[in-house]
């Protein structure tokens, strides 16, 4: 569908699914860079978080602030308690236990580099930062309120990065951080999959299952494995995982190839019937309060995010679909 100065119009599920797209491609590179001294993208975002706070950040805090599940929370910190990055205490008068970067914790957190964030996101002019920081502070908004409409919202714990800020230490209102681009799109990222999440639940589907089978659809003849590694970016294991598991539930059939050791992958009778049936509310929901230009927008900032992010991991083109297909 086109509009009326001839632009193709891009739906919400679209959107979504190139918005979670890039930001998993970006996690991809956020991963290897941060390996390198040994922390994950979880445990670097929860010392900045405590760090943030001044030490005052409780695992009810965590849980408001990034969503995620109390028994992932409580394993992270535990693993972060174990290395020596943080500590926990009780203070007088308090209940709960407060969160207290190390100072092995905070000199980690000085040298995790940002070269790979810098590398995609120089890419956009400085008015696109501003779109694309503009449109993911809306969508994430949106998003939460739908989720969890009473609680805080994640900006309440998130700080001003030192780079936006002049050296009166006054922020600069039409400058914005590659690293805070990045906190952004990862955080209106998992917001949205969480919704997505609780929407596909109900069919008994997870999000990862639900981007095999619209791969799948969108494909006229069988893929193979490494055909979804490129249009997915996941691992070989996970895709692995991921079919053997789609296989026992009979939403996809597997057949292997004459004379080699790969397999073509179709989707079954009962997968397509089933993704047939997938309701897109959450989705449109948060999207559908864009007006069309904005998406626009969003969508030309994000098509060269993932495009760079590909090019990095060393990845073909993206697919014509706009690469990995909607969640």
């Amino acid at each position: 569908m086109v509009n009326k100065k001839g632009k193709k119009i891009i739906s919400n599920y679209e959107l979504w699914g190139l918005l979670d797209a890039t930001g998993f491609a970006i996690s991809r590179l956020r991963q290897i860079e941060l390996s390198t001294i040994n922390l994950t993208i979880e445990q670097a975002a929860m010392l900045k978080l405590i760090q943030t706070t001044s030490d005052r950040m409780t695992l009810r805090k965590i849980k408001d602030a990034t969503l995620r599940q109390q028994n992932t929370i409580s394993i992270t910190v535990n693993r972060m308690i174990k290395m020596g990055l943080i500590t926990k205490r009780r203070r007088p008068g308090e209940r709960e236990f407060t969160l207290i970067c190390t100072a092995r914790g905070r000199d980690l957190l000085k040298k995790a580099p940002n070269n790979s964030l810098d590398t995609i996101f120089s890419i956009l002019a400085p008015k696109q930062k501003q779109s694309l920081a503009y449109s993911l502070n809306f969508l994430n908004k949106k998003a939460r309120g739908i989720l969890v409409p009473d609680i805080t919202p994640f900006t309440r714990y998130d700080d001003k990065s030192p780079s936006e800020t002049t050296e009166g230490g006054e922020e600069e209102s039409n400058k914005v951080s590659n690293y805070r681009l990045w906190t952004y799109l990862n955080t209106t990222r998992f917001t949205i999959s969480r919704l997505r999440e609780l929407e596909l639940a109900r069919f008994g589907i997870t999000v990862e299952q639900s981007s095999i089978l619209r791969v799948l659809v969108d494909r006229t003849t069988p893929v193979r494995v490494k055909d979804l590694e490129n249009a997915t970016l996941r691992q070989h294991h996970s895709i692995s995982t991921l079919i053997n598991r789609m296989a026992g539930l009979d939403l996809v059939s597997t057949k292997r190839i004459p004379g080699k050791k790969s397999y073509q992958i179709s989707i079954s009778s009962s997968g397509r019937t089933l993704f047939g049936k997938f309701t897109t509310a959450a989705v449109d929901m948060t999207f559908g309060t864009l007006k069309e230009k904005e998406k626009q927008e969003l969508a030309a900032c994000l098509h060269s995010l993932y495009a760079r992010a590909r090019n990095l991991l060393g990845m073909s083109s993206a697919p014509a679909s706009i690469a990995v297909p909607p969640s």
